[in-house]
């Protein structure tokens, strides 16, 4: 008796096949059921993260943004607008540049320096870096990044990795990862301290700051780990066939909840600036410079049109739908140039991956 009660303990030690299966399948099936219950809501953490450190790098910028537009009625500001027309009247014996027109121009190529989305944002009004950098009209910001004095800023890190050193893979990081590079400095304000304060990096949660393309420069990133965008005229937003076309309202209003009208650039209120003959080429200055770019989508933004300051994330699906600011696919990418449902650059409809993204306009 004693011996069969203790054999039969003995054969229960061990599963069965069956049971094995059965608490497997079980446990998969728990599994799945907490990712179903928990997945949405840590995407909506995340997203509602992402959508706070936008918010404060926003606002950062709007203030920056607020503070330069007081610098336009200082004398200072008016005295450059007086220095640059100079130029361009020296330059053109038979034609006087208005002073609005100047106005414009000198104020668009502060913009860029002050909240620069790619390298050449910084090389001033010739499209050229000087050798060395700021040696001429390039940006103070980019003097300072190339100084060997400066602590915050790798010397000659933004392009040590070029060449036959770069993997496809890393060339395609260090594109994604630029524009929030820029911003990061910018905010920093590398070369930039007579706007405002600088932006406390501390209310920027640690997991939100990082180096993807490992250069050795800080990025903003998502909760996701991706580097935010960064466009400082996003016009081609506003219209995306540039100013033949007509504002597409499905991209719009994904990414921006209110922008007014869509005909009235904000530093060329009267379009004067857009009718002048210097949108469509290149115009003699007085040295230092020889030639300046022309004020259009090339180098500046789409004519007649409305923008503002955009930072935005490709959210979940960590696409964004959107040409990166330093593209290379056609020449107006930096102006934020939305993909088609086909990926191609001329806009049919938009981009499902734009549905998800997040931005600091969207409030």
């Amino acid at each position: 008796m004693h011996k069969t009660y203790a054999c039969h303990l003995q054969s229960r030690q061990a599963f069965t096949l069956v049971e094995i299966v059965f608490t497997i399948g079980l446990i998969a099936l728990l599994t799945t059921m907490l990712v179903i219950a928990v997945g949405p809501a840590l995407s909506s953490a995340k997203a509602a993260a992402t959508r706070n450190t936008i918010s404060m790098i926003g606002l950062a910028c709007q203030d920056r943004f607020a503070d330069y537009g007081a610098t336009m009625e200082q004398k200072k500001f008016k005295d450059r607008v007086t220095v640059f027309k100079a130029r361009f009247d020296n330059a053109n014996p038979m034609v006087s540049l208005p002073v609005d027109v100047a106005t414009t121009i000198v104020a668009s190529n502060d913009i860029k320096s002050l909240f620069p989305q790619r390298l050449e944002d910084l090389w001033g009004y010739d499209g050229v870096q000087d050798s060395p950098p700021g040696a001429i009209d390039d940006a103070p910001m980019l003097k300072a990044m190339w100084d060997t004095t400066a602590n915050n800023w790798k010397v000659g890190s933004w392009r040590a990795l070029n060449g036959d050193q770069m993997t496809g893979r890393q060339r395609e990081d260090q594109k994604a990862a630029e524009s929030a590079e820029l911003l990061y400095l910018a905010l920093q304000q590398v070369g930039l301290s007579e706007y405002g304060n600088r932006f406390d990096i501390s209310s920027i949660p640690s997991a939100h700051i990082g180096d993807t393309d490992q250069d050795g420069n800080l990025e903003f990133l998502d909760a996701w780990g991706q580097p935010l965008q960064f466009y400082n005229m996003p016009t081609r937003l506003y219209r995306p066939n540039g100013i033949a076309g007509t504002q597409l309202d499905s991209c719009v209003r994904l990414l921006v909840k209110n922008y007014g009208s869509v005909d009235q650039d904000p530093f060329d209120r009267i379009g004067k600036a857009a009718d002048s003959s210097l949108i469509s080429s290149n115009f003699q200055l007085q040295s230092p410079n020889s030639m300046a770019m022309a004020f259009g989508e090339t180098w500046y933004r789409t004519p007649k049109t409305t923008w503002q300051l955009l930072i935005v994330s490709g959210g979940p699906d960590e696409a964004l739908g959107l040409e990166l600011p330093n593209s290379s696919t056609s020449n107006y990418s930096h102006l934020c140039q939305p993909l088609d449902a086909n990926l191609s650059s001329t806009v049919s409809a938009p981009h499902e991956a734009l549905f998800d993204n997040l931005s600091n306009l969207q409030k």
